[in-house]
């Protein structure tokens, strides 16, 4: 429920829910003018033009090739992404930070990643732009 992520918010916590990191996560409210990269397929673009989905997620690492960000951010997909997304929420969005993400789905994981946990509003997603050693 919203208020006890609104309590996890102001206190952190510690997390390892699926996809996410066994390092300590913090629980936070996102900035003003905040970007966050959200690496994927360009097919996918009519979709997220209606904003992320609850409990999807996005890194701040921005310049990856489609294999980088499949490795760094242990994508569970067999093709890495082709696309990349930039996601500019409003301030206020609630959102989880994990600074390494762990292995898993055969990949090594270790790129800090974010969870928008009540997702995105539509509008807040630019792309999808191509990236290099994606699958077309």
């Amino acid at each position: 429920d919203v208020a006890a992520f609104v309590g996890i918010a102001k206190l952190g916590s510690v997390g390892s829910n699926s996809g996410g990191s066994r390092a300590i996560s913090t629980y936070r409210y996102t900035q003003a003018g905040e970007t966050f990269q959200h690496y994927g397929y360009s097919e996918h673009a009519k979709s997220l033009s209606q904003g992320l989905r609850p409990g999807s997620y996005a890194t701040s690492v921005e310049g990856l090739s489609g294999s980088g960000a499949k490795s760094g951010l242990a994508l569970p997909h067999a093709n890495p992404p082709n696309a990349v997304y930039t996601v500019t929420p409003p301030s206020g969005t609630l959102i989880r930070v994990n600074p390494t993400t762990n292995p898993q789905f055969g990949q090594p994981g270790g790129l800090p990643e974010v969870e928008f946990i009540l997702g995105t509003p539509p509008g807040s997603i630019i792309g999808p732009n191509p990236i290099s050693g994606g699958t077309p």
